[in-house]
């Protein structure tokens, strides 16, 4: 809108003549202001405010409705620039009546060019309460003013538009309405929620009726009612509604998140592991029972090719150790090892410094942060891809998504005659192929690729990892991999010997070590020989075992971890026995065994253990009762006992009298069956 017309612009408005130059004549004898025309055309311009009531009314009007549809402005004309009001933290209800507010005040700003702004503020709420706006205006009216909502009644105040204009001086955020304070921490806020967040998950309605006890509130707070509660939970956010509720691990959950770009690592870079129960049961190798084993699992990050895998009977440094080797030599060792905290992965086999697998290979081990199993997604999604699915194709599944009435039937059938169990040959074999498969199929986690029939498509591990291979990267192949994956400990040599699991290793060569401490390195499978090596790595000679030390045949670390378990299981089966007939009331005492079970087995017992070394301790008639422990207290109490039998007591002498009933027992101590029978 103008301050000054022409003549021309100004004949036939409301009040003036129908020509220029009668408009010409009007204005000489009523004297109105007026200026030399700055336009095109010469003449006069006359000013806004010298003109009739009836003929400014006309031009206002004539201005409101030629005034633009206004886009939305995050800043009003004007303000000092700034960030925009939706980007401020409001909510849409906010951003919209910012907007309507704001349109209008530039309308008022456009006229208040011409009349001033008080003129123009209360042009536009006349207009505004007559419904007489543009249509473009007058649907924002109801909006501005936040009332009535939807075709409201509520019309604009002068008071209320110099309120919005002093609101947009402090910036355009500052237009928008304040959300309601339903929001504020209601005072049994605290209350509630310590009763609510627990791990036991406890409803709304238990949480409530814990707050009815005395003292449960602050005092002249008010129990609230059960929908109260609910309004309030819904304005928290899902994790504030679940902490103490889940734990640590579980809320992250619904936390967010990171995720981790590989796109820039080659292969080898960094290999990540981790071990998994597998769901489904299988045979036994050594006794076919059904169990379920333990399945290390070695991914490449970069291509997310299963570089190498394990299968053990419980989880263990060894277990790591033979998926690391299994990995390294066939694909190469990795810069990184990216593994959770577990004890298969803090120990003195891979970390032992100059000992160590790890620092042997140059390898740098990370570890995840404690319940941080979301870093480490891409191994926890394979093992869901290989190894749940390697166990959904097998009757003996065992897993959370197996029917239970189904599981039930294959768990019967398992115990009553082993139905179902795979061997443990065929299970490893199971698990290679699903490792395989796993490698040739398209991975969602790699960037697309157009294949040789230009479809664009996610590549396999595999041909990740031979696409690198073709671009000139090489993996890292371990020279000596049989003396390398050997696991090391540090011993001392004494007068030529070493000493490891029990058993003693002599060389002659070891003579001018005597006290010199030695990297002794051993092969799992077998117990006959140890490589000793100085702390430099050089190998020093190949040490034997000698057997007269303290078994007549050496036994391996895998036997020695066998035997030491096989102890344990036995232990526990007499504890679990006691506790059943301390429950009863009265101790078992199961019939004795038929003379040809009783020998065979004694022969079976014999292959599976070397005969128990003589007693550390003197357990001869008449010696006074020893104090035990470690590995041999079991065997040296009941050969003690067997010699002193008329010294113990009768709770001694009856628990001695029930083990004499076990056959492992008595091959422990060296009882032969016709004299425990006598």
């Amino acid at each position: 809108m103008k301050a000054w017309y022409t003549a021309a612009e100004l004949a036939g408005l409301p009040g003036l003549p129908g020509t220029e130059r009668g408009v010409q004549l009007l204005a000489q004898r009523r004297r109105w202001a007026e200026r030399p025309n700055r336009g095109r055309g010469g003449g006069r311009e006359y000013a806004f405010e010298a003109l009739p009531p009836e003929t400014r009314q006309a031009l206002t009007a004539r201005a409101l409705t030629q005034l633009a549809v206004p886009a939305l402005q995050p800043l009003l004309p004007g303000l000092p620039g700034g960030p925009a009001p939706s980007a401020a933290g409001l909510k849409d209800w906010q951003t919209a009546r910012l907007d309507a507010r704001a349109s209008l005040l530039a309308a008022v700003d456009d006229l208040a060019q011409a009349v001033g702004v008080g003129q123009a503020i209360l042009e536009i709420v006349v207009r505004a309460k007559d419904g007489a706006l543009p249509d473009h205006l007058q649907c924002l009216v109801p909006i501005a003013n936040a009332r009535g909502g939807q075709g409201g009644t509520r019309t604009l105040s002068a008071r209320t538009l110099h309120r919005w204009r002093a609101a947009a001086q402090r910036g355009g955020a500052a237009l928008a309405p304040r959300a309601s304070r339903g929001t504020d921490t209601p005072p049994w806020a605290a209350a509630f929620l310590a009763a609510y967040r627990r791990p036991q998950k406890p409803t709304v309605a238990e949480a409530l009726r814990d707050l009815e006890r005395p003292s449960a509130l602050p005092e002249g707070v008010d129990v609230p009612s059960y929908d109260q509660v609910r309004r309030w939970l819904r304005k928290l956010g899902e994790v504030e509604q679940r902490r103490g509720r889940l734990g640590p691990r579980n809320l992250k959950a619904v936390k967010p998140f990171i995720r981790r770009d590989t796109s820039e690592l080659r292969p080898g870079d960094v290999y990540t592991a981790d071990g998994h129960t597998f769901d489904a049961e299988v045979a036994h190798p050594f006794t076919g029972n059904p169990f379920r084993p333990e399945i290390t699992l070695v991914l490449d990050v970069a291509t997310r090719l299963a570089v190498g895998w394990s299968c053990t009977l419980a989880e263990s440094a060894l277990a790591v150790l033979d998926a690391l080797r299994h990995a390294a030599t066939r694909h190469g060792i990795p810069a990184l090892f990216y593994v959770d905290r577990g004890p298969g992965y803090i120990n003195q086999v891979l970390n032992a410094p100059g000992a160590g697998l790890l620092p042997r290979l140059g390898t740098q081990i990370t570890h995840a942060l404690p319940y941080n199993s979301q870093a480490r997604g891409l191994v926890e999604r394979a093992h869901r891809t290989i190894l749940v699915g390697a166990a959904k194709r097998l009757p003996t599944y065992m897993g959370a998504a197996m029917d239970s009435e189904a599981k039930q039937i294959a768990f019967k059938r398992t115990r009553a005659d082993g139905r179902g169990l795979i061997p443990w040959a065929d299970f490893c074999r199971l698990i290679d192929a699903s490792c395989a498969a796993y490698n040739e199929r398209p991975h969602r986690g790699l960037e697309r690729v157009t294949d040789a029939a230009g479809k664009r498509r996610h590549p396999t591990p595999r041909e990740a990892w031979d696409g690198h291979l073709t671009q000139g990267w090489a993996p890292v192949l371990p020279e000596d991999p049989d003396s390398l994956f050997r696991p090391r400990v540090a011993r001392t040599v004494r007068r030529g010997e070493v000493s490891l699991f029990g058993n003693t290793y002599f060389a002659h060569d070891l003579a001018e070590w005597h006290g010199t401490e030695v990297f002794v390195a051993y092969d799992v499978w077998d117990g006959e020989r140890v490589w000793v090596h100085d702390t430099g790595g050089a190998l020093i000679c190949t040490a034997q075992a000698d057997a007269n030390r303290v078994a007549y045949f050496p036994q391996s670390q895998i036997e020695h971890a066998q035997r030491t378990r096989a102890q344990g299981r036995l232990r526990r089966i007499d504890s679990k026995r006691r506790e059943i007939e301390a429950e009863a009331g009265y101790r078992a005492t199961p019939a004795p065994p038929s003379p040809d079970e009783e020998q065979a087995a004694q022969e079976h017992l014999a292959r599976l253990h070397p005969p128990a070394p003589q007693a550390p301790v003197d357990t001869a008639p008449g010696a006074p009762r020893p104090r035990f422990s470690g590995d041999f207290a079991e065997r040296d109490w009941g050969r003690w006992c067997w010699n002193n039998r008329e010294q113990l007591d009768a709770d001694e002498r009856a628990e001695f009298e029930a083990r004499l009933h076990s056959v492992n027992f008595r091959l422990l101590i060296g009882v032969p069956p016709a004299e425990a029978a006598g």
